[in-house]
């Protein structure tokens, strides 16, 4: 899956929220094929992703409501992951994830939808996606509104 992401999006192929306790612990919210919504320490985070040795973790973090945002994020956990890539379905991709919980006051989204794209830079499908979406048993949501880990990233950058 990531080499697909990296064709149809960029680079960054995950996004989490990151919590620090009162005691110091570092907790990982995110959402993965293999937990779905789950909270686990950083180390956890770090042994499902073995091949991201060497990989930059990027902590941004709004400095206003930054508690309120992991505890809206904590909300989700026990949801699947959204094999999917669809909105408001009861599951969850990371970045789906990370946009719904940081929602302003007023309901707003900090993260924006855009069309989703799955299409490599040559204007096709991965094969990946392809043989993924027909064992979903539907078409390529090609276009449908969400988010991928690089938006979140780039939207991020001012945050940091």
């Amino acid at each position: 899956m990531e080499g697909a992401i990296i064709a149809a999006t960029g680079e960054i192929v995950h996004v989490a929220i990151v919590e620090r306790a009162s005691d110091g612990t570092i907790w990982v919210i995110d959402s993965t094929p293999k937990r779905g919504v789950d909270r686990h320490p950083l180390d956890t985070l770090k042994a499902d992703f073995p091949e991201a040795e060497g990989y930059t973790y990027l902590y941004a973090r709004p400095k206003e409501r930054s508690n309120q945002y992991v505890e809206q994020a904590k909300r989700f956990i026990g949801q699947p992951y959204d094999q999917a890539f669809l909105p408001d379905n009861g599951a969850m991709y990371c970045s789906e994830l990370v946009r719904d919980s940081y929602r302003r006051p007023d309901g707003t989204y900090l993260f924006s939808d855009k069309p989703m794209n799955f299409r490599d830079s040559d204007g096709t499908f991965p094969q990946w996606w392809v043989e993924h979406f027909a064992a979903l048993g539907m078409p390529v949501p090609q276009d449908t509104l969400g988010t991928n880990p690089q938006d979140i990233y780039t939207e991020c950058q001012p945050l940091r």
